[in-house]
């Protein structure tokens, strides 16, 4: 946030404080200040002059509404060929993203706002999988989850429980 001194009777002297900025304080006539928490900031400056220093103090003055993060769609349920899947991101902030598994990439894997996100996956030879990709800024997160279909059938056994002599050398179970 740029902040403007519109003060009168030629001040030479600033001296801001900003609840909950960075920086907190400045000497500067016109200073940028960063705010990375949510919240309602007070601001207080006082200038100075050749006949003395008054002070304005402004009370919640900035107000700083959370970052609201979002990916749509928020899961996505595939085949077991390898391929990709777009998902849109919305972020007004810096953001990163991580996952939990080995076998998906995201593209870009951060940058500064939202857009078109893509998330690439390998071939599954096995059974049903899940991975779970997380999508962060400084102060909020979201979560995208990818369901991979698999190739592996589950085998059930005939009966299903068997009775098995350790001393022999092999057991039968039927498929």
């Amino acid at each position: 946030i740029n902040f403007t001194d519109q003060s009168l009777g030629n001040p030479t002297a600033w001296q801001w404080t900003f609840e909950g900025g960075d920086p907190a304080t400045s000497t500067e006539q016109n200073p940028s200040v960063v705010y990375n928490t949510a919240g309602n900031f007070d601001v207080t400056l006082v200038v100075t002059n050749s006949t003395g220093s008054n002070a304005l103090a402004m009370t919640d003055y900035i107000n700083v509404n959370a970052e609201v993060l979002t990916v749509t769609p928020q899961t996505v349920t595939v085949g077991s060929d390898a391929g990709s899947t777009p998902v849109v991101l919305d972020a007004s902030k810096a953001w990163s993203s991580s996952e939990t598994c080995s076998w998906v990439t995201v593209t870009p894997t951060g940058g500064l706002g939202g857009g078109n996100i893509v998330i690439s996956y390998e071939e599954n030879t096995g059974i049903q999988r899940e991975c779970v990709v997380t999508f962060a800024t400084a102060t909020s997160s979201v979560d995208f989850t990818l369901v991979q279909s698999g190739v592996a059938e589950v085998l059930t056994l005939d009966p299903a429980t068997q009775t098995v002599d350790y001393l022999a050398s092999s057991f039968d179970v039927s498929l």
